[in-house]
């Protein structure tokens, strides 16, 4: 008995660091939600993703409808498209002198672990400059072709993460598996202790691949030493560390 209450114990301090920075929601607002702009020009609103409910964690800030405006010739840069919020950034607006006039909707959504509930619209104006404007217009090939990157926060719903996920599933399950048929405790938390090593090392590796967010870095170190301590227990009790006599 006192065994089983010793591996709760770690179980809770662990459940309770990887999650202390929580799942919540959060809501994306514009300083202006109307722009008006002419063809081949540009305008920048300020933003900002709140945390609304939960607790802060890794969120991305993605335009819904990207493609369809990129096919427009109407791109749009986030200064800052992810971090825990609150959070805020720049957003520049642009068209082309290929953007055919009219009103354009641009739908945003915050992804991640802190999502938002509902999407916020910047409606776009888009008019034919007049003929002084044509004429001393200045355009910002730069601003341009950022969009022909992969936008940043698009890292976050790459096919890597989505593989990790699916490792962490199968292992989740294969140890959970030897753990129910193992006969003896020290099995048990062995399987458990490498449970929560592999777990650790996934959640380290998604903080990396997501620019090292702290949150899931923390949690895989601590991950990784409690499996290592609970290991180092169950070999103890096993007796791998006694002395052979003579």
């Amino acid at each position: 008995m006192k065994n089983y209450l010793f591996l709760a114990l770690f179980l809770s301090v662990f459940l309770g660091i990887s999650f202390a920075a929580g799942i919540g929601t959060s809501k994306i607002s514009f300083s202006n939600n109307s722009i008006n702009i002419s063809q081949g020009s540009s305008a920048r609103v300020n933003y900002t993703v709140a945390l609304i409910s939960g607790s802060k964690w890794a969120t991305s800030m993605v335009l819904l409808n990207q493609t369809l405006l990129l096919q427009k010739g109407i791109s749009a840069a986030m200064s800052n498209p992810s971090s825990d919020p609150t959070f805020s950034g720049i957003l520049t607006i642009s068209a082309s002198s290929a953007t055919p006039p009219g009103k354009y909707n641009l739908s945003f959504q915050a992804t991640g672990d802190d999502p938002s509930v509902n999407n916020s619209v910047i409606i776009l104006n888009v008019a034919a400059p007049s003929a002084s404007a044509t004429s001393s217009q200045i355009t910002n090939p730069i601003v341009s072709s950022q969009y022909n990157k992969q936008p940043a926060y698009a890292v976050s719903h790459s096919i890597a993460n989505y593989l990790l996920y699916a490792l962490m599933l199968v292992v989740l399950i294969l140890n959970i598996y030897f753990i129910a048929i193992m006969k003896y405790f020290n099995a048990k938390l062995i399987f458990a202790s490498a449970l929560l090593i592999l777990i650790g090392s996934l959640a380290w590796l998604y903080g990396d691949i997501n620019g090292g967010l702290f949150y899931y870095i923390a949690a895989g170190f601590a991950a990784i030493i409690i499996g290592t301590i609970l290991w180092l227990y169950a070999d103890y009790k096993g007796g791998a560390f006694k002395k052979r006599q003579a």
